[in-house]
C-alpha cells in the first residue's frame, strides 16, 4: 500500500500506481562568443574561452 508521502493516482477510489517523479523541464544555458553569431553549451567544465574585449551574449 502507499505511504503518505507518495504521490499516487485513484480511480474509483482505488490505487492505479504510484506516480514516478522527474525532471520535467531540462534547461540548458547557452552561451555565444561572438556577439549571438553561434551558442555553445555553458555547463561544459570550464565553459568556452572569451577573449578579452569579446562580447559574450547568454
Amino acid at each position: 500500500m502507499a505511504t503518505p508521502s507518495q504521490n499516487v493516482r485513484l480511480q474509483n477510489g482505488q490505487l492505479i500506481q504510484p506516480l514516478q517523479e522527474g525532471p520535467a523541464i531540462n534547461l540548458e544555458t547557452l552561451v555565444s562568443t561572438d556577439g549571438g553569431v553561434a551558442f555553445f553549451n555553458a555547463n561544459t567544465p570550464q565553459g568556452p574561452n572569451i577573449p578579452q574585449g569579446n562580447r559574450s551574449c547568454f
